[in-house]
């Protein structure tokens, strides 16, 4: 069986965590959705200050003032998780997972595919509706950073890439069996049916 080559990102800040002959399988931030309350709270806060600066009295000026600095601290806080999510990427290659992280200190965790013993795959409902999905990875000797990777954008395509390359096969291929064991289970429910129904004629 032709396994699929891998796709190899050519992003310095990545390739400098690679070693030689390493290719990369999927490179991926997390979903932006993320970024909707961080975003949401840092415009409301601003929108918030103006209006009560605009509509304050001299005399509580410095209330408004306050106001002005818990507003710049939210956009700061906002501005902080927009950096992050920028500069935070999970990785598999076709030899470990990674999980690039941390904006003053770089870390970079690190898990080998052969330690993997179990990846368990969730969607909620929101997930569904817009795309994203959580994995769940469990090895002996477990990196807690690793553990649990959520808000994972195109999540089916990702998930069948990370586990046809955990069993060693194209993830074409996978598709294509999990489509020829739908095809034969309705088969089988076909042939079961038309032998019901013969057994109901005689």
């Amino acid at each position: 069986m032709t396994r699929r080559p891998p796709v190899v990102d050519d992003d310095p800040a990545l390739r400098r965590y690679l070693v030689a002959g390493e290719h990369v399988v999927t490179s991926i931030r997390r979903h932006p959705v993320v970024l909707i309350i961080p975003s949401a709270a840092a415009i409301t806060a601003l929108a918030l200050a103006q209006q009560v600066d605009v509509r304050t009295p001299a005399s509580a000026e410095r209330a408004a003032d306050i106001l002005w600095y818990v507003a710049l601290g939210v956009l700061a806080w906002a501005l902080w998780r927009w950096f992050d999510w920028a500069r935070t990427r999970f990785v598999a290659t076709d030899k470990r997972l990674l999980l690039l992280h941390g904006l003053l200190v770089r870390k970079v965790s690190m898990m080998p595919l052969a330690k993997v013993t179990d990846m368990t795959y969730d969607r909620s409902i929101p997930g569904r509706l817009f795309g994203w999905g959580t994995f769940v990875l469990e090895s002996a000797g477990q990196d807690q950073a690793l553990s649990r990777i959520d808000h994972v954008p195109n999540s089916d395509e990702n998930y069948r890439k990370i586990i046809a390359e955990i069993f060693g096969v194209s993830d074409e291929s996978a598709e294509e069996e999990v489509e020829d064991v739908s095809e034969e289970e309705a088969a089988r429910g076909v042939d079961q049916a038309a032998d019901a129904d013969g057994f109901t004629a005689k």
